[in-house]
């Protein structure tokens, strides 16, 4: 994961721990900082990050679109802000098939790989 989304991704969990009521489970803002950063939120595999975010902002009645976005809307009027964060993370990529039907994947790192063969073959 690049330096720019982790702390993005980050920045986006913190300002969610602001809204949970501190103490909501006995635990610290930075307790719920780290509950949070520790589920694996793969591309495409959010879904128990989403489910734990709702849980702890079940008091601000949050919401679910089609693409499994979390959202809560707070105040009414205009005009209207938002904020929006990734809350995904990069996993591995397929980067080539071996003809023998193995896969070459990579791991979607923060810094670049030394060499190119660095993947891992999968059957």
């Amino acid at each position: 994961m690049s330096l720019r989304r982790k702390a993005t991704r980050i920045v986006f969990l913190l300002s969610l721990c602001i809204l949970i009521a501190p103490g909501s489970k006995g635990q610290t803002r930075q307790a719920d900082l780290n509950t949070l950063v520790s589920i694996p939120a793969v591309s495409g595999y959010e879904q128990e990050l989403a489910g734990r975010i709702r849980e702890d902002l079940k008091a601000l009645s949050p919401k679910t679109d089609n693409l499994g976005n979390v959202y809560v809307t707070l105040g009414s009027g205009a005009p209207h802000r938002l904020l929006v964060a990734p809350m995904d993370e990069p996993g591995y990529v397929v980067s080539a098939i071996t003809p023998d039907g193995y896969l070459r994947s990579v791991a979607c790192a923060s810094e670049p790989a030394e060499d190119e063969s660095s993947g891992r073959d999968l059957h």
